[in-house]
């Protein structure tokens, strides 16, 4: 592993020729490293808005009933209401006015599809 934590592994290592054991190494020649002290992942700021903001369409859309409330009572198939977005994105200028259909053969395929 090249460098790192080489040093360790050198003061631990036991000269050739000598009786020295791994358990001799005194513990002012360890390495201390400090530990981080960062949030759990699922406790940052970011995501527990996000949570926070996934709970609130989950309401607002009416999913939060329990799957017995969506089930066809003649065939017991679950269906859910339909749910309606509106999702935006960036495109380029060129492809304003154009279909997807063209979009997709002129930029992202080469040769004959």
């Amino acid at each position: 592993w090249g460098f790192h934590g080489g040093n360790l592994r050198m003061k631990r290592k036991p000269k050739q020729g000598t009786d020295e054991s791994f358990s001799n190494v005194d513990e002012e020649s360890t390495i201390h490293r400090k530990k981080r002290n960062r949030t759990p992942s699922n406790q940052r700021v970011g995501k527990m808005l996000k949570r926070e903001m996934d709970l609130k369409e989950i309401a607002s859309l009416g999913l939060c009933k329990p799957p017995t409330e969506y089930r066809l009572e003649d065939s017991g198939m679950r269906v859910p209401p339909p749910v309606v977005r509106v999702l935006r994105s960036a495109v380029k200028g060129r492809w304003c006015g154009k279909t997807l259909g063209w979009v997709m053969s002129n930029e992202f395929f080469e040769g004959d599809p």
